[in-house]
């Protein structure tokens, strides 16, 4: 090899290496760029979580934060930023449109007891070396039904057993008289149907009737956030007993009496 072919080799290594230098600083100085550039989030859950149900905070148990799911997604390219639990810690984020969602609860089909809760706000914005505070306001999400009985004294004179089967599709629930402070928790948008059932004293024979009402026929009475309270009457009569829907009831429920408000996240 030359004098003049390594003269050449060396130089072109050198201007190698020296390429390979000034795109490493490029590279870091669009990184703090970047991480200068880049917001985040900050959530907390509003005070206004409000379910009216018969079931106690004790029964239930106390949902803290630390049971509530937090979700934040990206609105232009789908992709998830954060996907776990429930956190007051700031999470970095780009800038962009973000639909943020907290849930506490699995939302089954049906269940007895199983409120389900969330908080959404979609079109939030970050910008360029922003932090975002973010303020969910989470409800009950799905709906529930509570039975009562008139006179439930004469309940207990005509039947051994009794309660109110609550069904959905194929599944089935039942608020027997021992769990009266039951309620039965469905998906928002499902219309249920309804059995009273029992079992005669006098002669042990097994009874139902489905149960017929203008709100039972109607999907608003089982929206998000719905309770509808169902109040049923009987009477001897000749040929067996009479039961009646005394009074259908459709409430929008809050949290606020299963969740007291001390047991949510404060915000920041």
């Amino acid at each position: 090899m030359t004098k003049e072919n390594r003269r050449t080799i060396t130089m072109k290594y050198i201007k190698a290496l020296y390429a390979g230098f000034i795109g490493l600083l490029l590279a870091a100085c669009q990184a703090e760029q970047w991480e200068g550039m880049e917001g985040g989030f900050l959530i907390s859950l509003g005070e206004d979580v409000t379910v009216t149900t018969k079931s106690t905070p004790a029964e239930l148990g106390k949902p803290v934060k630390e049971q509530f799911s937090l979700k934040i997604v990206k609105e232009s390219t789908g992709s998830t930023l954060y996907d776990g639990t429930f956190t007051s810690d700031q999470i970095p984020a780009s800038a962009g449109l973000y639909t943020v969602t907290a849930t506490c609860g699995e939302n089954p089909l049906l269940g007895l007891d199983t409120p389900y809760y969330k908080g959404e706000e979609a079109g939030v914005e970050v910008t360029e070396g922003e932090t975002r505070t973010v303020n969910l306001s989470c409800k009950v999400a799905n709906a529930l039904t509570s039975v009562t009985y008139d006179e439930p004294e004469k309940f207990d004179a005509l039947f051994s057993s009794y309660g109110l089967k609550v069904s959905v599709g194929n599944q089935s629930v039942t608020i027997s008289k021992d769990n009266a402070q039951k309620s039965a928790y469905y998906r928002a948008g499902t219309i249920p149907t309804f059995q009273f059932v029992g079992t005669l004293k006098d002669n042990g024979q097994a009874v139902s009737m489905t149960l017929e009402d203008d709100k039972l026929k109607n999907a608003d009475s089982f929206g998000a956030g719905k309770h509808c309270k169902l109040t049923l009457k009987v009477k001897p009569a000749a040929s067996g007993v009479i039961l009646t829907v005394a009074k259908v009831e459709v409430e929008n429920v809050t949290i606020s009496e299963t969740i007291p408000v001390e047991w949510l996240p404060k915000p920041k």
